[in-house]
């Protein structure tokens, strides 16, 4: 069982299915679909009903997606951090009732982000968090390590690709994609009308691809490897660099990547500029690689992103952008 409603647990479902394994999949409030995979209404809030709901299921693994990533509010509301954290305690219930194996979706965000450049944390280095969402994801994989259930903890970093679940009450093509996927998808739109996209210099990650993210972990629940591994991909980055990569794998102009402060560049994509952004959490896929292999490069994971894109709206990626912009 795994989240279905967000990007990366769309994601996650729809490489089980691929696998040919059974994949049931939830989501809150909006009824979504997966082709191929079944799906069902879940309150994480609720542990009866989380742990009742998933139990006739009888699942062999669940894979906790869910989370709310609306970074200004969870900074602004502590209520919105131990809901994250709620959630996770009642899957983790749910797994321990079913006797089955968990596997969480965290982040590099635990860290606090203070390495020097060219370093990077390993799995095991000191969880410090800096911002509320990062707290939340701390605190999960607190809540997962002391379980009695086989657990695997994966922690990704700026996921990108494309949403893939469809909202059954108004399936559109335009909103899936320019709504509700990954940040890069709305940073694209911007550069595709052709306005600049501020992006600082000093905020180092190692963007992840959602498909090649959901491959691994594939990989991971079939070797039924255990413990915490560092999943985010192989390349260190400045969010302007990724940004600029991202803009040359769509052929547009990447002097409309402009090196910004953090508050500038948050303030210029409509979120809290107080938010607290960790310097540098790039990750060490050393375990990983040795595992099950490494995830794709961002240029391999960006041009598979640009196919999704015109697989869904054909080539006229600026002509589609403009239309979604002018829809009601």
């Amino acid at each position: 069982m795994t989240g279905v409603s967000g990007m990366i647990g769309s994601n996650i479902a729809a490489a089980f299915r691929d696998r040919g394994w059974s994949v049931v999949g939830s989501y809150f409030s909006t009824p979504v679909s997966v082709t191929g995979c079944e799906t069902i209404p879940l309150e994480l809030d609720d542990r009866e009903n989380v742990v009742s709901m998933i139990g006739a299921q009888r699942p062999d693994v669940i894979v906790h997606s869910a989370a709310s990533v609306d970074l200004g509010a969870l900074e602004l509301d502590n209520r919105l951090v131990q809901r994250n954290e709620r959630a996770t305690s009642n899957t983790v219930a749910a797994a321990e009732t079913s006797q089955c194996a968990y596997v969480l979706v965290s982040s590099d965000w635990v860290f606090p982000g203070n390495l020097q450049n060219g370093d990077c944390y390993l799995e095991d280095d000191l969880r410090a968090p800096i911002n509320a969402y990062g707290r939340s994801k701390a605190a999960s994989e607190v809540l997962v390590e002391s379980s009695s259930i086989p657990w695997l903890i994966t922690r990704p970093a700026n996921v990108y690709g494309v949403n893939l679940s469809t909202q059954t009450d108004s399936g559109s093509d335009d909103a899936r994609l320019w709504q509700r996927s990954s940040l890069a998808l709305q940073w694209l739109g911007q550069l595709l009308k052709g306005k600049p996209v501020l992006a600082p210099e000093s905020a180092r990650q190692c963007p992840t691809s959602a498909w090649s993210y959901a491959t691994r972990i594939c990989d991971l629940v079939d070797h039924e490897a255990r413990g915490i591994f560092n999943t985010a991909g192989p390349v260190s980055m400045t969010r302007a660099d990724y940004l600029r990569t991202l803009a040359g794998i769509f052929d547009l102009d990447t002097e409309l990547v402009q090196s910004a402060s953090i508050r500038a560049s948050l303030e210029d994509a409509h979120e809290y500029p107080e938010l607290p952004i960790p310097a540098n959490t790039s990750l060490s896929d050393a375990l990983l690689t040795r595992q099950v292999g490494a995830i794709d490069t961002p240029w391999v994971g960006l041009t598979q992103l640009r196919s999704q894109v015109e697989q869904i709206v054909g080539n006229d990626l600026k002509g589609a952008v403009l239309r979604s912009s002018n829809q009601p």
